[in-house]
């Protein structure tokens, strides 16, 4: 069958195209493969190297594990930001994804690693739910941890993203979010749902709808940071442009230059990138007694 007579099935995409759209790692090539490795192995660093709390239970289950990162010798709470691992809903892990914890430290902020289950032995609702578990726990134990509840963020990078977002839809009627960083994430799962990740996901049509509902980003906590690289692929920037022109003027849409999905996190990294400067001043900015 040539081209032109393969059938669209979303926005013009056929299979094969659809599906380069939603593989991360042939489109980020041999620089995103680097860019993943440095990372894996400064979060390697900083477990090594930082004082840490590691494989903290949140829940029954023995995936339900987090890592925290605290700032010590202060003598007040403190600003934390909660990270989802990436991973493609299949890999990744709080060990792994700790790279961000000496930069946060720096600014002060502790940081919390939320470790979950994966496919095939939990489905996406089922993740999203133990990361809503991890939000709960932080919040019910911040007086012991050390840590402000009401300055405490949500973050999620790539598969992480997503989860962090279903988890945030399911937090609207209870401690919220103070914001949500999401980095490459995938919001819009019929997409995905078509195309060869559902290989792994097996959604159905049904399901897919009901995670992410219409009406959903009205609920999600704001204010809202949806990073992505410039070299991703369209649908994962189109991705995020839809979500943020739903959320209006509680989104910051941010477009890391020269990164991929991969080495768009390490634009956290460096100091003088317009994500590291809006993160740091989101994180740090003292709450007015008001807002408490």
């Amino acid at each position: 069958m040539s081209a032109a007579e393969r059938p669209f099935l979303w926005r013009g995409y056929d299979q094969a195209a659809l599906d380069a759209q939603y593989d991360t790692h042939a489109a980020a090539g041999a620089a995103g493969i680097a860019a993943l490795a440095r990372l894996r192995a400064l979060a390697q660093r900083n477990r090594g190297a930082l004082p840490v709390r590691t494989d903290i239970p949140y829940g029954p289950h023995p995936t339900m594990r987090l890592d925290l990162y605290p700032v010590e010798g202060v003598d007040r709470p403190q600003p934390c930001l909660v990270l989802v691992h990436g991973g493609g809903w299949t890999t990744g892990s709080a060990a792994g994804a700790g790279f961000w914890a000496a930069r946060l430290r720096e600014w002060g902020v502790s940081h919390a690693v939320v470790g979950h289950a994966r496919r095939p032995g939990a489905t996406l609702a089922e993740m999203a739910a133990q990361v809503a578990e991890a939000w709960r726990f932080l919040c019910r134990e911040a007086p012991a941890l050390g840590l402000d509840p009401a300055r405490t963020h949500l973050a999620g990078i790539s598969g992480g993203a997503t989860l962090a977002a279903l988890a945030a839809l399911s937090l609207r009627r209870e401690a919220r979010p103070a914001s949500l960083l999401l980095m490459g994430g995938l919001y819009e799962l019929e997409p995905v749902r078509l195309s060869f990740l559902n290989n792994l996901l097996s959604l159905s049509a049904a399901e897919a709808a009901a995670l992410w509902p219409r009406g959903g980003a009205a609920r999600l906590p704001g204010p809202v940071v949806l990073a992505h690289g410039a070299r991703e692929t369209e649908e994962f920037r189109r991705q995020a442009r839809d979500l943020a022109a739903r959320l209006g003027a509680r989104a910051r849409l941010m477009e890391i230059a020269g990164a991929d999905h991969f080495s768009q996190a390490e634009a956290l990294l460096d100091s003088s990138t317009p994500l590291a400067q809006h993160l740091h001043a989101l994180l740090t900015t003292p709450l007015p007694e008001t807002a408490r």
